[in-house]
């Protein structure tokens, strides 16, 4: 029953990785210590705490709560890195609905355009090359998929655009020869 003993026993759990344990101990403590300066520390922990359960839906959620109620925290630019991250983690494979692959390159640059001196400015630029390569496939294989079904004509529409947007694809010769074979085909 007593908030101190909560906090230091959700702290503690936290520190040796019992997640689980130190989130429910943390989600009373929100309630109780709002508005006070611990709030902050409690809300810090709850973040990571859905983090590292891979609960990245919360975890973004919670954290961009986090930049938004604690704005003058020298914590914010990690918890916005964490919340750009977790977008990165939660995109599916490049054969599923790529949705959430747009929405973390937009979480990745914005984090980037915000903190633009930042320690992570590098490691998210390489995350947005990663999930760009993962579009590119998508695409790739949305075009291979017309000549295979032998919608040559979509296929050379596909292929079209595919080299609009990846004009400097490592799939250039590939995709060129799916074209010219769409063609003949046509």
């Amino acid at each position: 029953t007593d908030p101190e003993f909560q906090y230091e026993k959700a702290v503690y759990y936290f520190n040796n990785a019992e997640y689980s344990r130190s989130l429910e101990l943390l989600e009373n403590l929100l309630t109780l210590y709002k508005g006070t300066e611990k709030s902050e520390d409690i809300y810090y922990y709850y973040v990571y705490n859905n983090f590292h359960l891979k609960d990245y839906i919360s975890t973004i959620f919670h954290a961009d709560n986090f930049t938004s109620n604690f704005i003058s925290s020298p914590r914010n630019e990690e918890i916005a890195f964490l919340s750009a991250f977790s977008h990165y983690n939660d995109t599916p494979r490049y054969s599923l609905d790529q949705k959430k692959t747009t929405n973390a390159i937009d979480a990745l640059q914005n984090f980037i355009q915000t903190y633009p001196d930042s320690d992570s400015v590098k490691v998210a630029t390489n995350y947005i090359i990663i999930l760009n390569k993962r579009l590119e496939k998508k695409y790739f294989e949305n075009a291979k998929q017309y000549f295979s079904t032998g919608k040559y004509k979509a296929a050379i529409h596909a292929i079209d655009y595919f080299l609009d947007d990846y004009p400097e694809t490592d799939l250039r010769e590939e995709i060129s020869f799916i074209q010219v074979k769409s063609y003949f085909e046509l």
